[in-house]
């Protein structure tokens, strides 16, 4: 009944439109039987830091697994884009989309995991010979 709220397409899947209620009422085929329910759509939360988490020392030709986690935890954004570059000093190295990191040469690096709403942070990562 509040299309601005929500909408059901012709599957019956509920999408959330904005912040409200909505009451969403089934009838079937034959028009014998409905059945309704209240649906909240709440806003979304984003979220306000990220945090990466991991050991900071790695050799050349290994690997360590880095994570994060995102405050609040229950914000909507779950995946982060991790990218890594050469700090002074030197050093390579390259990540995966899982956080995977290798060292190539010695030095230290910076990886940086930003979130799609733009929330990043950086870990130093000393890469032995």
């Amino acid at each position: 009944n509040n299309t601005a709220v929500a909408t059901v397409d012709s599957s019956g899947t509920v999408k959330g439109i904005s912040a409200g209620t909505a009451t969403i009422t089934v009838t079937s085929n034959d028009s014998h039987k409905t059945a309704t329910v209240k649906v909240t759509v709440k806003n979304p939360v984003h979220a306000t830091s990220i945090t990466i988490h991991g050991i900071d020392t790695v050799e050349v030709g290994k690997s360590i697994t880095l994570t994060f986690t995102v405050e609040p935890s229950n914000a909507v954004e779950k995946t982060a884009t991790w990218t890594v570059q050469t700090a002074s000093g030197g050093g390579t190295a390259t990540i995966n989309s899982n956080g995977v990191l290798t060292g190539k040469t010695a030095g230290t690096v910076i990886v940086y995991a930003t979130l799609a709403n733009g929330a990043k942070n950086g870990k130093t990562i000393t890469i032995k010979a």
